[in-house]
């Protein structure tokens, strides 16, 4: 089972500028694609890779549970939050820490940081659920939560505050990347239903548009401003793509049926998922351009 795709927003007050980037769909980036799958699992998705390499995202093993998983130097390491029957996580920074959330016996979300062998949560003011996607290596976190009402909203956390982030106009807003200089992506749900993305750098939005997209989600972010990015079809399937040097290059892995890209480091490596032809299990991989 894919993991689904997360969605939270933040209260801000400056403007959405509505800057799009073209998308190319004949990519001058040529990108070679590594599998990544974690032994015995049903599916494996990656989605968050540091500067050293370590990747981390979540699995479901044989069993059916999910899990988190940290592969470095060759090596899987399965992670669960103890107070949780399931974990999922996203997010890693250069000094190993990683983000993510669990499911607990009611079957809430519940965000935490795993950092020095210990979990701690990760809940802001007013929280029912939540969901940490980002961390940079100032411990600033980005995700997303939900209180009472449906809506979910972005958040912030530099470590001793927690600032939520909603879109102007939006009925929803999710936060997730979060780079060295503190610019976040995030998506947001519309009136009409459709969903879109930008980065966030405290004052401004930038709105990311793939040409053709009927929704856009964009996650993974570098201190480049590199972008990993989802959209879906007219069909709703999903495809990858690529924001570099300002231009959205679109991304399928061969001879696969939908590809998800989901997070990027400094030095151009990519990570997502895709489907095969043929199969309904998901995939990790690890590409470079």
């Amino acid at each position: 089972m894919r993991t689904q795709k997360p969605f939270s927003v933040v209260v801000v007050v400056a403007c959405l500028l509505t800057i799009f980037a073209q998308a190319q769909d004949k990519p001058k980036l040529t990108f070679k694609f590594k599998n990544v799958k974690v032994p015995h699992a049903l599916n494996t998705e990656v989605w968050g890779i540091n500067n050293f390499g370590v990747m981390v995202g979540p699995y479901t093993s044989s069993d059916g549970f999910h899990h988190c998983f940290k592969l470095a130097n060759g090596k899987f390491t399965q992670i669960d939050d103890p107070n949780g029957w399931a974990t999922q996580c996203f997010g890693i920074n250069n000094h190993g820490a990683i983000v993510g959330y669990y499911i607990d016996s009611s079957n809430d979300r519940h965000g935490f940081v795993y950092a020095h062998g210990k979990f701690t949560d990760i809940t802001p003011p007013g929280a029912e659920q939540s969901w940490a996607y980002g961390i940079n290596d100032k411990g600033e976190i980005s995700g997303t939560y939900q209180g009472r009402l449906p809506n979910p909203h972005g958040f912030l956390w530099e470590g001793k505050t927690y600032h939520t982030i909603d879109v102007p106009g939006s009925t929803a807003t999710g936060a997730f990347g979060i780079n060295q200089n503190g610019v976040i992506t995030l998506f947001w749900a519309r009136p009409d239903g459709s969903e879109e993305g930008a980065t966030y750098d405290g004052k401004k939005y930038t709105k990311i548009k793939v040409f053709g997209a009927a929704n856009t989600f964009t996650y993974g972010i570098n201190d480049s401003l590199d972008v990993a990015i989802n959209w879906n079809d007219a069909e709703d399937v999903d495809h990858g793509a690529f924001l570099h040097a300002g231009k959205i290059y679109k991304i399928d892995v061969p001879h696969a049926v939908l590809t998800d890209i989901n997070g990027v480091n400094d030095r151009g490596a990519v990570v997502g998922s895709y489907v095969p032809s043929g199969s309904q299990m998901s995939v990790g991989f690890v590409a470079t351009h």
